[in-house]
């Protein structure tokens, strides 16, 4: 079934928002964001996300356990936008510090990782990356795969690449979900959702691919047993109206990589229950 329609003749939800030519999908998941605003967090404000289509987030661990509640009671409860937010291992979570583990091996990461776990940021450059010397997909990232460990994309600051991505993808190795860990010092250079999306179609993804893979995959990824991932009518409203633009258009990777693509994908509005998010 397909994930996604292109709607025909006149569609019209309520206001002024017209759908006639443009594609409708459930609502985007951004599967890897960071959401804690207070303190020395570097979390963007989880309703911000509505303008970018996108109607569920996860916050890939920003707090830990001496912060968790105060991010419970100030950045979770009162919001529009539906959120998932896992626990870093850090006491304080992850605050402007960087830099731990860096001498284990992919290897070494991926031998205690089981099935549902989830392997961040793919498609970097940087070690531990995916591809050995030669450019092929390592077989212990195939292994963990064929044990059921889940791999994100989720782009960052410095964390996505298009010569891994378009090598890894031409090998038949793609995310499970195309995240952007956005934050503050991200924001510059990710910018989006939807232009992470249209990265990866200029990387040689179809378009129904990538929409699933901010749809129904990280749905089964984040175990998120209460999002939709179908357009049916009487369901509660969970929608992204989008276009996808043609003509040409420069990219650029983590590592300041420039890469020509010929579609993006720019949202319209986002609809979540009563309440319609116009796009920036």
């Amino acid at each position: 079934m397909r994930i996604f329609k292109r709607v025909r003749g006149t569609y019209r939800v309520p206001g002024k928002w017209h759908a006639s030519g443009r594609y409708v999908s459930p609502g985007w998941v951004d599967a890897h964001v960071h959401t804690y605003t207070r303190s020395s967090a570097i979390g963007l404000d989880s309703d911000r996300f509505l303008s970018q289509g996108v109607t569920c987030v996860a916050d890939a661990g920003t707090t830990g356990p001496g912060n968790c509640e105060d991010y419970l009671e100030h950045c979770s409860q009162n919001k529009k936008i539906q959120q998932k937010a896992y626990l870093n291992l850090a006491y304080m979570g992850g605050v402007k510090q960087y830099g731990e583990l860096t001498d284990l091996s992919l290897e070494d990461i991926l031998s205690f990782m089981k099935k549902g776990d989830i392997f961040a940021h793919s498609f970097a450059a940087k070690s531990p990356g995916l591809l050995d010397k030669d450019g092929n997909v390592k077989e212990a990232v195939w292994q963990a795969r064929q044990r059921g460990v889940y791999f994100d994309l989720s782009h960052g600051k410095s964390n996505f690449s298009f010569a891994v991505a378009k090598k890894a993808v031409s090998q038949g190795f793609l995310p499970d979900a195309i995240s952007t860990d956005l934050h503050e010092g991200s924001l510059k250079n990710v910018e989006s959702l939807a232009l992470t999306m249209s990265k990866m179609l200029a990387c040689g993804l179809e378009l129904e691919k990538v929409l699933q893979l901010v749809t129904t995959e990280p749905v089964r990824m984040l175990q998120l047993s209460g999002k939709a991932v179908e357009i049916r009518e009487g369901a509660r409203a969970d929608l992204t109206i989008f276009d996808v633009q043609e003509g040409q258009i420069e990219l650029e990777d983590s590592d300041g990589e420039r890469l020509m693509g010929n579609k993006l994908i720019k949202p319209y509005c986002t609809i979540l229950e009563q309440d319609i998010y116009p796009a920036w």
